[in-house]
């Protein structure tokens, strides 16, 4: 399985400084003609795309990613969610920012929904340095990169 490891920084209060991260822009992001904002925030942040590929999330990659939830009763929802149209997979490095790339995409998300309006994540970002070494490798593991 492929290690990530965070990058020496001076700044060791984040466990995401300096880190890579797997992530996906959901089915929402172009839908919502959202997708040259989200990159221009990344790069705003010196967030780097190391690697990209368009995809058909396939149900195997789907269960493995979403296994905590698998067995509940939405599942099937989240499944035709995410496979109603080609995503984004992406390996993203951040050297600068000293706020994880999960809580950019989080933020990003916030940026861009209305109060009271109901919509998926936007983004999906590794949580940490471990999560992303799981994601990463299964991304490589479906040939996407």
């Amino acid at each position: 399985m492929l290690k990530v490891q965070p990058f020496s920084t001076n700044n060791q209060s984040s466990p995401a400084f300096g880190m890579r991260a797997f992530v996906i822009f959901k089915p929402d992001l172009p839908g919502r003609n959202l997708e040259s904002a989200a990159r221009e925030a990344f790069k705003t942040r010196g967030v780097q795309i190391i690697k990209e590929a368009t995809v058909l999330l396939p149900e195997a990659f789907l269960r493995q990613h979403y296994a905590h939830v698998v067995d509940k009763p939405f599942f099937p929802d989240i499944l035709k969610y995410m496979q109603s149209t080609p995503v984004k997979v992406m390996v993203v490095e951040d050297k600068k920012s000293d706020t994880p790339i999960r809580e950019l995409c989080l933020n990003f998300r916030k940026l861009f929904v209305k109060k009271g309006e109901t919509t998926e994540n936007l983004l999906h970002s590794s949580g940490n340095v471990k999560e992303a070494g799981i994601e990463i490798a299964r991304a490589e593991t479906m040939g996407w990169f």
